[in-house]
């Protein structure tokens, strides 16, 4: 801050004194001339003349500068006295013993010096008149050299002193005295006394007019000091005006009731003041102490130059001061200082003083000024009270500081030129004002302080307004040359104890700056700005230290303390931005208010900050440095709104805007900018961002500005609160961020990385992405990107959060992702442990609206969460990692994705509820688990589990159609499994634009009490490897197959129970043959209770491999499988109207129906394929078994050109109870099969069919076997029916191997055709079987090959019959006999349920119970469980003289014991039924022996989990049938 510093030209007359003698109370007696020669009424008088007496009315003369000794100088009332000093000055002095007593009249013409010097005192009556032009009245001694000298301008200065001997004498001038001066008016005394009603008025005349009161101790004329001492008093009272100059200097000052009027007036309460003219006529140095005291009270003062100076300074409420009209600018100093000096040589000026306790200004006056007249105003001290004070200067400006120092200098070198201004305080330095006002100061209003009260104050003013408390402040500017701007820096440093405080104030500016080491803005503050023509700034700082130049570049540094606490009110109005800063260690906004439309707003709490001109700059925080507000509220803000710091609590907080949000909390924040942005970010799990009830809501946004909402720390909070935008919500915890953007939009880089501590956690929240009115806008800067983001290492969305998206045109986005590393904006993610995601919120979007939603994460838990997006989009994805990129490349879009995952990153949701999503639903991850969740949409359903997927998309698109390419590989092992429980996916009402396949693919599939619906196809994978190639021609409208590949292992198993599986035609499908598909495939296959329908077709395959290929025919394929991938069908209901297709390396069905147009089921190792007449060519080894049981089977006719046949193939084949009704043909194969390229059967070996209380009721039926045996009621009728019971068959010549064994054989059971043929070895008929055939029957001898040389036989007993022709057919070609016994099966189900358990058995179930949950209980955390457990197990593997079954009942006791407990997760119900299992020495044996049981533990314990069933694994055909099997 710049005092006040300079004294005009004339003002040196005011410490200038001379001495004047005097006489008895009458005119001047006892007169010598020391020096000189006088003229007293024509007398003329020389050296040592005396001039006895001087006569009322005289004239004195001087001819030649003179002194004149008098023994007394009195004017009487009445009495006039003359001089004319025309030609020379005159020095009256006094030596006698009287004071002067001056009642009458004194004149003067002429502009030489006149002096009055009387060492015993002046007294000027009421009655006294002074008509003068250079007069000078004193009471300090003056030299008759010195004199002599200084009228001569020999020295500057006149040296006067109290005389020793007399003390300090006063002049006193009494009420009714006046003054005429036409020049120079001196009043010098060791004290001066005017009492009110005394008049001092400045005549015309060629003089300056100058009026001077000194009290003084002495001038120096040596070093030009004017020195006081106490006593030293000017008590002023009355009136002094039209005066260039009025200058009064003292020990103390008092102004009571004056009235001052002129150019230069000055006060100078002080203790030393020197001159230096030697160095420049403005050099001055002076000192006061606190008791050197400037009192004015019941005064007006007017001027250009006002300059009230002292030790102290009281200006009261009474005082008025006045800047008339004038081209000129004014100037007001009020100044309380210890020393003040000025010094000006060589063009360089410089200022200084320094303040200590006591230099008090109180200023309470008023100060107008006329409102063309620029006017300043500069008040200083070491405290300043300004309570009560007005400032009325419509052009004006004001500083007010209080301070302990300042230095201050300007100079110009080489024509540059520089000013400096340095100012240092302390928290003593205080300046207060209570009921101050400040009106007009369109310039600047500066308020500076150590520390700053302001409180019931208006400041209104169209200017800037800085009110700053430091410890120090430093100014510099240097001036260019245009076009090259000043440069200006400031800088400050503050201690938390410089406060600044504001209540109950009202502040109206152009730009505002408030600074201190401390700020307090209580609620009832109010600013108020109109940004009319130019931008308005508002600045609200605390720091320890800041640096600012006018060239953009700032430094700020913090430390404990610095904080602000701001909960004033802000207003803007006008076109133009109201920019608004808020800084510090700490910033509280507690109920503050911000309704600023046009505004921008930032708020910062860090530890240091530092901002570049080349357009970077960076902050650094802790968790110390908080923003935090409760109550705020904005309104407006059409550019930004910002609150960064280290931490970041809002509550209870409404924020509405049009424009940008920002809300980050970080350790380091570094900003490049330019037409390229770089953002670089670090957070710790404490730089948190907590949201409370709060809203922040972007609405009515305008095209040119931005009006997105971040927000973005090491770790976000948000509950009960709103978020609304009509950009782009993205929140972000990270603990590092690097961010590139384009035009500030436009990503093109971005990296970030997370730990588990960096949580996003919502709950009781809304998030909104809303259209803006405006959209589109050919003149927007942007385009919204209509999007929510949530990024975090974790991130936890409660059941209360809602997500919506408005009506509009473009793609809506929400994004919630948990990642330990991102590249490019996703194109490279990673996670570890702990990068889980919890997303149980509601989703919604308008029914026109576009709304894509992907959720990702290491884990992603959907418990209750639900979709309602119409046309929407979503992905959930739990992974270890993925590789994203895109490009275009002469009008083709190339994309790829690639994901790895284990089985950790698992899916999982109970709960789920999806409507809509017309654009498809995909689920992925390492294991998807979803329990009691519906997802019903037109769109597609992808639910996948995977340890690596490999995408690859091209599509070229033109203004009518598109050509697209995808490519996709999967790996999965056993632990990637798809889980669902009480779960429906459907997919109906779909749209043709669009696809709706369903898709559950995994290494392990597993459903209960579910179902699942698609209007395209239904595919229930679980493999080890899966390849696809799609293609759509750009001419046609359709995908197509081009290749697929899949492995599989016993290990990739498919568990379905109680669900229902449909592929339904789309209402507006109108195909003949609509690709409507239900396809479940697995290494090994299980469904029970499960309904499949499909318009078109359904597969169920358990195998090893399968691979198809579109080809210029159609589709070429193959299917390969080993005994190990078990088909298991138990309650199953398939319909479908085109084929049927049942496939398993073994296979069985027991109580379950099949219904197709076509049926092939098969236990086979490899089949070979060709579309579209789906011809079958399998092979099967003898350990390829298939077992029905209860099973009904129909294929007829339909309108896709199917037929109604039926087809069951295996190595061994045994039907029981089962229904076959087959509209065309049946065919039944078992044995050693092949079949070639040709199209021709071989039977390398044949096995027996064995059918029992089986029907089979077709037009033709045909089996390839060994022999076959129809038992307890079986039935076979058809009009052709050929049966083939041989070792071998070559179907290249048609012939057959056979033996007395392979025949055809009925016991209880009847075969009926019109046309019978046999290749047998012969035919049986017992117990009251009957064989018919209409026809002759063909024995096919030629074909036949005897290979033990025996013939054809038929025999029956004697309740059967052989019919043929229908008549019995009599022996010798039937011989009667007794039967033999009728054969049991030779396979047994794959698992048997009719397994009783014992009392016993019960007994070890409940022991194994009661001891696993008395461990689980004892023991805490899943490890120690599992070692508890295992240990128990082995105790009881070593249990003397248990048998195996006792074992497995105890095991099987443990095993439902931990399924039921309530209080455990599916995870760790896992690991301990696992560890029981692995320690189990059954298990341990199977282990060593190879046996398939080891390979399935862990899936039996995860069933066990959801079916409450510790079956064994199913057994081989070799397995004894009386096995143990426990069934919970």
């Amino acid at each position: 801050m710049k005092w006040k510093n300079s004294f005009k030209k004339g003002s040196l007359a005011a410490f200038v004194t001379l001495a004047l003698t005097g006489s008895a109370l009458a005119m001047p007696t006892g007169g010598t001339v020391e020096n000189g020669s006088v003229n007293v009424d024509a007398a003329n008088f020389g050296a040592n003349d005396a001039i006895a007496n001087v006569a009322n009315g005289a004239t004195i003369t001087p001819q030649t500068n003179s002194i004149i000794n008098w023994e007394a100088f009195n004017i009487a009332q009445g009495e006039a006295l003359h001089f004319n000093t025309t030609n020379a000055a005159l020095l009256n002095r006094v030596t006698g013993a009287q004071m002067s007593e001056l009642l009458g009249q004194m004149t003067q013409v002429g502009g030489n010096f006149l002096y009055l010097v009387n060492p015993n005192g002046i007294h000027i009556g009421g009655t006294a008149s002074f008509d003068v032009s250079n007069l000078t009245l004193s009471t300090l001694n003056v030299v008759s050299e010195d004199f002599l000298s200084y009228v001569t301008a020999a020295k500057p200065y006149l040296p006067s002193q109290q005389d020793a001997a007399k003390g300090a004498k006063a002049i006193t001038v009494d009420q009714g005295a006046h003054f005429n001066a036409a020049g120079p008016l001196t009043l010098q005394a060791s004290k001066v006394t005017v009492a009110d009603g005394v008049t001092f008025v400045a005549t015309p005349g060629p003089m300056p007019h100058a009026f001077y009161i000194t009290a003084a101790k002495s001038i120096s004329g040596s070093d030009n000091t004017t020195k006081t001492e106490a006593g030293n008093d000017v008590v002023f009272r009355g009136e002094a005006k039209n005066f260039d100059i009025i200058s009064m200097l003292g020990s103390n000052i008092t102004l009571d009731g004056a009235k001052l009027a002129g150019k230069n007036i000055n006060m100078n309460a002080v203790g030393t003041f020197t001159m230096n003219p030697v160095v420049s006529e403005n050099s001055y140095t002076m000192t006061a102490a606190p008791t050197n005291t400037l009192t004015v009270k019941n005064t007006q003062i007017a001027g250009d130059e006002v300059e009230l100076r002292g030790g102290k300074v009281d200006v009261a409420d009474d005082v008025k001061f006045g800047f008339d009209a004038g081209s000129n600018e004014a100037h007001l100093m009020v100044a309380a200082a210890k020393s003040y000096s000025k010094n000006n040589k060589d063009n360089k000026e410089t200022m200084e003083a320094s303040t200590e306790q006591g230099n008090d200004v109180a200023f309470h006056a008023t100060v107008e000024s006329h409102a063309d007249r620029n006017a300043e105003v500069n008040i200083g001290g070491a405290t300043v009270n300004l309570d009560r004070a007005k400032f009325r200067m419509p052009k004006g400006t004001l500083s007010a500081v209080a301070i302990a120092s300042s230095e201050d200098s300007n100079a110009a070198v080489d024509h540059v030129r520089t000013e400096k201004a340095v100012t240092k305080a302390t928290a003593a330095n205080v300046l207060q004002a209570d009921g101050m006002t400040i009106e007009g100061d369109h310039t600047k209003t500066n308020i500076y302080a150590g520390s700053i009260d302001l409180k019931n104050t208006t400041i209104n003013t169209s200017s800037d307004v800085e009110i700053e408390a430091y410890s120090s402040r430093e100014w510099n500017m240097q001036a260019g040359t245009p076009p090259v701007p000043d440069k200006v820096t400031t800088t400050l440093t503050a201690a938390p104890t410089n406060m600044l405080t504001l209540k109950n104030t009202q502040i109206t500016g152009d730009k505002v700056t408030m600074f201190g080491g401390k700020v307090d803005v209580a609620d009832d503050v109010k600013f108020r700005f109109n940004a009319d023509n130019h931008e308005a700034e508002l600045t609200v700082a605390a720091a320890k230290s800041y640096f600012d130049d006018n060239l953009g570049s700032y430094k700020v540094a913090t430390e404990q303390g610095n904080d602000v606490s701001f909960h004033g009110t802000v207003e803007s109005g006008g076109n133009y931005r109201t920019d608004m800063g808020i800084g510090g260690a700490k910033v509280n906004l507690d109920h503050a208010k911000f309704h600023t439309p046009n505004g921008e707003l930032s708020v910062n709490a860090v530890q240091s900050s530092e901002d570049k001109a080349d357009g970077t700059w960076e902050d650094t925080a802790t968790s110390a440095n908080v923003v935090q507000a409760d109550g705020l509220e904005i309104v407006g803000n059409r550019n930004d709104t910002e609150f960064w710091g280290g931490k970041v609590e809002l509550k209870n907080t409404t924020i509405k805007t049009p424009g940008e949000v920002q809300v980050y909390a970080y350790k380091t924040f570094a900003v490049k900018e330019g037409s390229i942005d770089t953002e670089d970010m670090t957070a710790g799990a404490d730089s948190v961002v907590q949201l409370t009830n709060t809203k922040i809501l972007n609405e009515g946004s305008a095209p040119q500005a931005y009006s997105n909402v971040w927000v973005r720390g090491g770790k976000i909070e948000m509950n009960n609160s709103e978020l609304a935008s009509e950009d782009e919500i993205r929140l972000t915890a990270s603990n590092s961020l690097h961010e590139v953007r384009e035009g500030r939009k436009i990503p093109k880089e971005l990296k970030m990385e997370a730990n588990a501590e960096n949580t996003v956690r919502l709950s009781n929240t809304q998030l909104r992405a809303n259209r803006a009115s405006w959209q589109p806008s050919s003149e927007a800067r942007y385009t919204p990107k209509d999007s929510i983001g949530i990024y975090g290492g974790k991130v936890d969305v409660a059941k209360d959060v809602n997500f919506k998206f408005a009506a509009g045109a473009d793609e809506a986005h929400l994004n919630v992702f948990a990642f330990s590393k991102v590249v490019d904006e996703g194109k490279s993610a990673s996670t570890v442990q702990g990068n889980d995601v919890a997303f149980h919120g509601m989703v919604t979007s308008d029914a026109d609206r576009d709304a894509e939603v992907s959720i990702g994460g290491a884990t992603v838990n959907m418990d209750g969460a639900k979709f309602r997006m119409p046309k929407g989009n979503l992905s959930v994805v739990a992974i270890a990692s993925s590789e994203d990129s895109y490009a275009e490349d002469a009008g083709v879009e190339k994309e790829t994705a690639l994901t790895k995952a284990t089985a950790a990153n698992v899916v999982q949701a109970d709960g789920l509820d999806v409507e809509g999503n017309l654009h498809g639903t995909q689920i992925y991850g390492g294991r998807v688990e979803l329990k009691n969740t519906t997802i019903k949409t037109p769109g597609k359903i992808e639910i996948e589990a995977y340890t690596s997927r490999d995408w690859k998309h091209e599509e070229r698109t033109t203004a009518h159609a598109n050509e697209l390419k995808t490519e996709e590989r999967l790996y999965a092992g056993k632990d990637n499994a798809v889980r669902l429980e009480n779960t429906r996916l459907l997919n109906e009402n779909s749209d043709p634009r669009w696809f709706s396949r369903l898709w559950i693919r995994g290494g392990k599939i597993e459903m209960n009490n579910s179902e699942l619906a698609s209007e395209s196809e239904v595919n229930t994978l679980a493999f080890h490897s899966l390849h696809e190639r799609r293609e759509k021609p750009m001419a046609e409208r359709y995908v197509h197959m081009k290749e697929f590949q899949m492995q599989a292992n016993a290990e990739n198993t498919v568990d379905i129970s109680s669900t229902k599986i449909h592929a339904n035609r789309a209402s507006w499908d109108i195909h003949e043959k609509p690709d409507v598909y239900a396809d479940v495939a697995g290494g090994k296959v299980s469904l029970t209770n499960v309904e499949i329908k499909a318009t078109r077709d359904v597969s169920v395959s358990a195998l090893r491999e399968m691979n198809s290929e579109e080809t210029a025919d159609g589709y070429t394929g193959e299917i390969k499988s080993d005994t190990s991938n078990a088909l298991d069908m138990r309650g199953a209901t398939i319909e479908t109207g085109g084929v049927a297709e049942i496939w398993g390396g073994k296979t069985q069905m027991k109580a379950s129906s099949v219904q197709a147009g076509k049926i092939d089921i098969a236990a086979a190792n490899e089949t070979r394929t060709a579309y579209p007449f789906r011809e079958i060519y399998p092979t099967a080894e003898t350990s390829n078994t298939l077992y029905l049981e209860d099973v009904k089977l129909k294929s007829q006719a339909n309108a896709m050109d199917y037929a109604g046949e039926t087809d069951l193939m295996g190595g061994q084949v045994v039907l029981k109870n089962t229904k076959i009704d087959a509209a065309v043909r049946a065919g039944i194969y078992s044995g050693q099969i092949k079949q070639g390229d040709d199209g021709k059967f071989y039977l390398t070996k044949g096995t027996s069919l064995h059918m029992d209380s089986t029907k089979i009721e077709t037009p033709s039926y045909m089996s390839r076997s060994g022999a076959v045996n129809l038992v307890n009621g079986s039935e076979i009728k058809a009009k052709e029916a050929f049966f083939v019971a041989a070792e071998s068959y070559d179907g290249s010549t048609d012939k057959a191997t056979v033996t007395k064994d392979t025949n055809l054989s009925l016991w209880r059971s009847k075969v009926e055709a019109d046309d019978l043929g046999l290749m047998t070895g012969g035919l049986n008929a017992w117990k009251t079987s009957e064989v018919k055939s209409q026809k002759p029957m063909n024995e096919h001898a030629a074909d036949l090959v005897r290979k033990d040389s025996s013939s054809f036989t038929m025999q029956r007993d004697e309740g059967s019959h052989i019919i043929e022709g229908g008549a019995e057919i009599a022996a010798p070609r039937v011989s009667v006999v007794t039967s033999p016994k009728e054969p049991s099966s030779p396979l047994f189900p794959l698992t048997p349920d009719n397994a009783q358990l014992s009392e016993q058995d019960q007994e070890n179930i409940a022991a194994g119970k009661s001891e696993a949950q008395g461990i689980i209980a004892a023991q805490t955390g899943t490890e120690a469980q599992s070692k508890a457990l295992a240990e128990a197990v082995g105790k009881i593997n070593n249990v003397p003289n248990a048998s195996s079954r006792q074992k497995a009942g105890v095991v099987t006791g443990m095993i439902q014991a931990i399924n039921e407990m309530n209080t455990l997760t599916t995870d760790e119900k896992h690991a301990l039924q696992v560890a029981v299992l692995d320690a189990y020495g059954a298990v341990q044996e199977a282990k060593t022996e190879g046996s398939n049981r080891t390979q399935q533990a862990n899936g039996d314990a995860m069933r066990l989990t959801t079916t409450e069933s510790a079956a064994a694994n199913m057994p081989t055909a070799e397995e004894p049938q009386d096995a143990v099997h426990f069934a919970g």
